[in-house]
This record gives structure tokens, sequence and C-alpha cells, in this order.
């Protein structure tokens, strides 16, 4: 059985510990709040935009366009990963990377562009030839010029014949006990089968093509910044939860401490109490 300072010193150890947990919880539901209203705010544009390429995509027959048609099969994928720049969330991190591999073993050949410095060093790791390009120090607090200078990056690629398919990988925000990794399609934008065309009661000018090719941009840059948003709530929001079950592990490794240190302290009079009565009883009988 441990020493009662043993004990005592553990017990300090953890109370320590629990503090500096319990400042970061603090820290985690501050920084989702804040997470959440740029979230929210930014997902009425993100819908506007999207529900514009889709009208502009459905209006004629636009097989022919760059960004609509067909990639050809052995043509070369990029997948953009959205993670965090640092642990203690719990299984964010492992669950959107795990997600990815997954995807880029369906495919072929892959360039991989990785946010966060957790991704791209599980990239490093595994799939050092695949890795890209990598952006750190910007999970936690994205902007939007954060997300376009991605999207140059992909569209250039896209243009020049360098890629066919973008993907984009990230967490997706249901609350803030569940976060689901996701998989979503960027290029080429897939037009809806059985949509009504909306050419009868929409006119584009120049054209529906040329409004396409001047949308599609902002959609990019759009989709990835709203991607970001919501892995920076997924990301506090699984630091918070995480921070949570620390402070809770915690209190009850506390309470265990202290009835083990309540059971040694009894041992311990108790054992002191014998060695007193055998003393008396040996001076006793000594003395009779």
């Amino acid at each position: 059985m441990e020493s009662i300072q043993r004990v005592k010193e553990r017990i300090g150890s953890i109370k320590s510990t629990r503090q500096i947990m319990q400042s970061m919880r603090l820290v985690s539901t501050a920084k989702v709040q804040r997470a959440r209203s740029k979230m929210d705010a930014n997902r009425s544009f993100t819908e506007e935009i999207t529900r514009m390429l889709r009208l502009a995509s459905g209006s004629v027959d636009l097989r022919g366009h760059r960004f609509i048609k067909d990639p050809a099969e052995d043509c070369v994928s990029a997948v953009v990963v959205l993670s965090a720049d640092r642990g203690l969330c719990g299984g964010y991190n492992v669950n959107v990377c795990r997600q990815a591999n997954s995807l880029i073993k369906g495919l072929g050949d892959v360039k991989v562009i990785t946010v966060g410095q957790k991704a791209r060093d599980y990239f490093r790791r595994r799939m050092p030839g695949k890795l890209a390009e990598s952006y750190v120090g910007i999970s936690e607090n994205p902007f939007f010029s954060d997300a376009s200078d991605i999207s140059d990056k992909l569209l250039s690629w896209f243009r020049g014949g360098e890629i066919g398919v973008v993907y984009l990988v990230y967490t997706e925000f249901k609350n803030i006990l569940v976060q689901n990794a996701v998989m979503k399609k960027l290029l080429p934008v897939e037009q809806e089968e059985g949509a009504e065309p909306v050419s009868t009661y929409v006119n584009f000018e120049p054209s529906s093509g040329s409004f396409l090719s001047y949308l599609v941009p902002f959609y990019v840059s759009s989709s990835i910044y709203g991607a970001m948003l919501e892995s920076s709530a997924c990301e506090q929001s699984a630091r918070l939860n995480s921070m949570t079950s620390a402070v809770k592990n915690s209190d009850d490794m506390v309470e265990q401490l202290i009835l083990q240190l309540n059971r040694t302290r009894q041992a311990s009079i108790t054992q002191e109490l014998n060695e007193i009565s055998g003393g008396v009883r040996a001076i006793a009988k000594k003395q009779g």
C-alpha cells in the first residue's frame, strides 16, 4: 500500500492538472461560441452561391463546359483535407484523416492539400509522395483569403489539366456532441439529373457558360471557407468535450485517492494502536 505522503502527492498533481484542463475547457467554450457564430453567418452566403451554381448548370446543356464535363478515367485527383494544428480534441483529427485515407485508396494518382499540422504530419508519414501543399496555423481562425489561396491553386491545376477532380474532406458540425467526417466533390460540378430546365424563365448574359465560369471560383472558395469554419467549430467542440471528460475523470481520480488516503491513514493508525497495545501487554507480562 502506498504511503500517505505519496498519495497526497498524487492528489496534488491531479488537482493541478485539473485546473489546467478546466482553464482549457473555459477557453474552448468561448472559442466554440465564436466559431459557431462565424459558421452560421457564412451559411447563407454559401447556400446562395450553391443555388446560383445549380441554376446556371441546369439552364442549358453544358456537358462540354470545362467545369462540368466528365473527367478522363486516368485523370489526377486533388484531395483537400481539413484538420487541426493542435491535439487534445479527441478523435477529431484521426477521424478526418481516416476518411481522407479511405477516399484516396479508391482513387488513382492523387495530389493532397492539407490544412492543419495534424493532417500534414499524417500524410507526410504515410503518403509523402502525394502531399503537394500544406497550410498550417489557420485551422482555428480561418479567413476567406486562406480559402481563396487554396481555391486559386486548385483552379490553376484544374485549368491546366494537371487534375480532373477535386474532393474536399472535412468535419461537418451537427451539434456540440456530434461531428462527422465527410467528403464533398467540388469539381467537376455535377448537374442534377431530371431537373427542369430553367432557360425558359431565366436569362443569363452573356451566356450561362460565361456566368458559370465566373461563378465557379467563388463557389470553390466559399465551399472551402465554409468547410474550414465548420471544421473550426468541430475542433473546438471536440476539445471542449475532451476537456470536460478530463475534468470529470480528474474529479473521479481525486475522489478515489482521497478514499485510498483515508484507508491508508486508518491502517496506519490501527497499526500504531496495535503496536502500543502489544507493548503494554509485554510490559505488563514482564512486571507480573
